[in-house]
Order: structure tokens, then C-alpha cells, then sequence
């Protein structure tokens, strides 16, 4: 491949809190460690991103922009997801009065801690943790339920231009409606058999055999080329390349062993002037933070010795469309906090 511009990492996260696993954990359950461990984690993302000179989009179901119970049913949409599976039913779960009171589905003052830090782009994870996918789903419900949560983000000054489809369920009806609300970008899902997103087939044993191996194996398959960013009828795709798995207590040698594939994709991406789309949940490093933390910081180490060798980038979701769409150095400097200064680890402009 011939390097025609530097390449640029690209993070991603999906903060959902509870709203994101109800399916699969009561809120009671022993995974609650894990999101109330996120809630710790997310001002200690920030303070790494920022030390590093790192943007990031950060994709929120809308339930959590709220401030109380009484302003979630106040955004609530008219028309709501009819899933065939009852227990999929967002408006079902039981939910305390405000983040005070129920930490695991309300979260504005991260929110607005988010939004106080440079480079940080808030996104849309949907309002509801809305599945595309799931029996029942329908384009109707799913532009109601999108336009409740640019409404809610609006009222707290935010604009809402890229999206991250829970369990990337995209599909062609969903990508109409994202047009039609003016959605400038979004993260699709991996290639490969291994990642079909539909819920009959998500889960298969060999299917998540097959994430499992592929996140081991050589990077060079899963970076992304600018030309894939280029914008379709006005929406970008920007895929994912790997999700960033979490360390146990003890990192093994098979941890040891993913981390430094990523670190080859980045230097690999810096290389050739493609992108390396990394993505993950907050509540991923909540049971274990300090590793997760530490584990992430070394793969920055090696983002910034890249973009001191490379020009290599860091782009939000919409810096990264942005990037592909203009092309100019004005919209890198739009949509990169690293394009302005160029980052060591110390956080000293080089």
C-alpha cells in the first residue's frame, strides 16, 4: 500500500452502565462490581486521554444524560421497541429516582465531566440500548427512540453526530434513519463470520471462538483505510478494528501476548497511514482497573513514540469523518486534539 497520509488511532467507547448488560445481569448481580467500578474508571480514562493528548468518542445511551426518573419518562418516545422477547424491554427495569440514589442508570455528572475535557467527543449509543436486530424491532421505534435522545442531549448543549449501534446491530433501515437525523458517522462492526451481529447467531459457541482467536492473530487484516471513511449519501462508516479485552488480576502471557499485537497495529496503521479503530466499555476496566489502566497507558506509549516517528493521529469518531471527508488541515485540527500538539507521554508538546 502506497502511504498517501499519516494514519490515525480512533477510540471508541460504549457507555451504557446497566442499561448495557440487563439482559444478562440483575442489577443486584456480582457485575455490579464492574459498573460501579466504571464509574471510577471513566475520570481516570480522562486523565490518560487528556495526559496523552487523546480523543475519543464516547458513545452514551441517552437514559444516563438524565437528572432524575421523572426527566427519563419526560424524554421517554411515544413509540417503543415491542421486542418479542419481554425481557429485552428497556422501560421495564426498575430504575431509583437519580444518580444519587441509583449510580447503575443514571450518569450526568460524568457526562459533564466528559464534556469538560478536551478532545472528548459524546456520542450516541441510542436512547434505550435500542437492538435493530431483535424480533420487534422496527424503524419507527428506532427513530423515535433516537430522536428522544438527541432531544435529551440537545437541552445539555450537545449535539449528537456519531453513533455506535448496541451489539452493532446495523442494518439498512437504521443507516435511512441515521441520514435522516443527521448523523455524520458511525462504528461498524468487525468483518468476518465470526462477528454476525444478529442474536440468533451473536453467540454461538464457534462464533465466539472465532472473535476470540481473531483477536489474537495479526492486525494488518482489521485496520481501516481512509478510503472506507468516505462518506455515503452523508454518513461514514467508521469500522471497528478490535475490541480492547480486559486484563484479569494477574495479566497472563496470552494478555501480554494481545497487548503487543496491538501495539503492532498501531505501528503498523502509523506505517502504512491507515486507521486503527479500538474500542471497549468502561465498565470492562472496572473490576480490575489498575491493570486495565496500565495495560492501555503502555499501548499509548506507543501510539505517541508514532506519532513522533509518523505523524501517526488520534481522532474522536467525527474527527476521524472529518479527516476523511475534507481532507484538509483545518478539519484535522477540528477534529484531533493531537494534530495540534504533538504528544509524549509526560503530556509535553514535543
Amino acid at each position: 500500500m502506497t502511504k498517501s497520509r499519516a494514519g490515525a488511532l480512533v477510540i471508541s467507547l460504549d457507555f451504557e452502565l446497566q442499561w448495557g448488560v440487563r439482559d444478562h445481569y440483575r442489577s443486584d448481580s456480582p457485575y455490579r462490581a464492574n459498573l460501579l467500578g466504571a464509574r471510577r474508571v471513566v475520570p481516570q480514562l480522562l486523565d490518560l486521554f487528556e495526559e496523552f493528548g487523546i480523543a475519543a468518542t464516547w458513545a452514551t445511551v441517552g437514559f444516563l444524560f438524565a437528572e432524575s426518573r421523572a426527566e427519563l419518562l419526560e424524554f421517554a418516545p411515544a413509540v417503543r421497541p415491542a421486542y418479542a422477547r419481554p425481557g429485552m424491554d428497556p422501560y421495564a427495569e426498575q430504575i431509583g429516582e437519580d444518580e444519587g440514589e441509583d449510580p447503575l442508570h443514571f450518569a450526568p455528572s460524568l457526562l459533564a465531566e466528559i464534556g469538560r475535557r478536551p478532545g472528548q467527543e459524546i456520542g450516541c449509543h441510542t436512547f434505550s440500548h435500542y437492538y435493530c436486530q431483535e424480533a420487534g424491532a422496527s424503524p419507527e421505534a428506532f427513530r423515535a427512540d433516537l430522536e428522544s435522545a438527541v432531544a435529551l442531549a440537545a437541552r445539555r448543549g450537545i449535539r449528537l453526530e456519531s453513533l455506535v449501534f448496541p451489539r452493532n446491530q446495523v442494518t439498512a433501515e437504521s443507516l435511512e434513519v441515521l441520514r435522516a437525523l443527521r448523523f455524520r458517522t458511525y462504528r461498524g462492526a468487525e468483518t468476518g463470520w465470526m462477528y454476525q451481529t444478529s442474536p440468533a447467531l451473536r453467540n454461538q459457541p464457534h462464533r465466539r471462538l472465532g472473535r476470540w482467536v481473531d483477536q489474537h492473530r495479526a492486525p494488518a487484516s482489521r485496520l481501516v483505510s481512509w478510503d472506507r471513511v468516505q462518506p455515503e449519501r452523508g454518513l461514514a462508516n467508521v469500522p471497528g478494528s478490535q475490541f480492547f479485552r480486559p486484563f484479569g488480576p494477574t495479566p497472563s502471557r496470552l494478555d501480554r501476548f494481545r497487548l503487543g499485537q496491538m501495539k503492532r497495529a498501531v505501528v503498523r496503521a502509523a506505517e502504512s497511514g491507515q486507521i486503527f479503530h479500538l474500542w471497549w466499555h468502561p465498565h470492562n476496566f472496572g473490576r480490575y482497573p489498575e491493570e486495565n489502566l496500565a495495560a492501555l497507558r503502555s499501548l499509548l506509549v506507543t501510539w505517541a513514540e508514532c506519532r513522533h516517528r509518523f505523524g501517526f493521529d488520534s481522532f474522536s469518531m467525527a474527527g476521524a469523518a472529518a479527516a476523511a471527508w475534507e481532507g484538509s488541515k483545518d478539519a484535522i485540527l477540528a477534529g484531533s486534539l493531537s494534530s495540534a500538539q504533538q504528544y509524549l507521554p509526560s503530556g509535553r508538546a514535543s
